[in-house]
Formats: structure tokens, sequence, C-alpha cells
């Protein structure tokens, strides 16, 4: 049964902004959309939405979209990793 809170939030449209749920971030395309956003703090990913991110798209596949977005510019994947705990640790644990 997909959850029905939000895992990641983006601040707009104004004044409710966009929450995304599980159906969204199941696609690469709008985890890399929720990436760009928190990349210029407009968005905000929480631990639990950390936690379905990497159980349905994994590290490596995460790190690509990573790539792709230019969000934390990571070298390798171990650097990406260390990256990914430190935003994990920072996150609220839900939104």
């Amino acid at each position: 049964m997909p959850r029905s809170s939000v895992l990641g939030w983006y601040q707009f449209p104004e004044p409710e902004g966009r929450g995304y749920r599980e159906e969204d971030l199941r696609d690469p395309a709008l985890v890399k959309e929720l990436f760009d956003y928190c990349q210029i703090l407009y968005a905000v990913i929480s631990k639990e939405g950390w936690d379905f991110l990497l159980s349905t798209h994994g590290l490596e596949e995460l790190y690509r979209i990573d790539c792709r977005s230019g969000w934390h510019d990571s070298s390798n994947l171990a650097a990406f990793r260390a990256d990914l705990e430190m935003e994990r640790s920072a996150a609220p644990d839900r939104l």
C-alpha cells in the first residue's frame, strides 16, 4: 500500500508548495526534479523519504540521478554515500 505521507516537499507554488509522495518518487525524473530543488534550498527530503529512495532506487541509481542533477557534485559513489548520510542525518523524520 502506498504511503499517503509526504516524503519530499518543494516550497512552490505558494502558499502550500508541492508534496512528493511515494508514487511520485518511483519516477527517476521526479527524483531528479526534487534533487534540483534541494540544490537551490527550495525543497527538503525527510528521513522517511531517503529510506524510500534508497530502497526503491538503490545507492548507485541515486548517484546517477544526482550526477545529472549536480546537487552534491560528489566525485564518486563513496563520496555520494557520505553526502547522502549527511543529508539523511540532518533531515526531519517526517514532513
